[in-house]
């Protein structure tokens, strides 16, 4: 498995600061984008 990308590490850590419901929200849209099935999330 691939390492993530520095800014790739900082926006997560960004959105660490956020909101459950608001990184809730934005991890449904990154699975979203690279095509994971959100239902199993939900």
């Amino acid at each position: 498995m691939a390492g993530m990308t520095e800014l790739l590490e900082h926006a997560v850590e960004t959105l660490r600061n956020l909101s459950p419901d608001m990184q809730d929200s934005l991890a449904r849209m990154v699975l979203q984008v690279v095509g994971e099935e959100q239902q199993a999330y939900s």
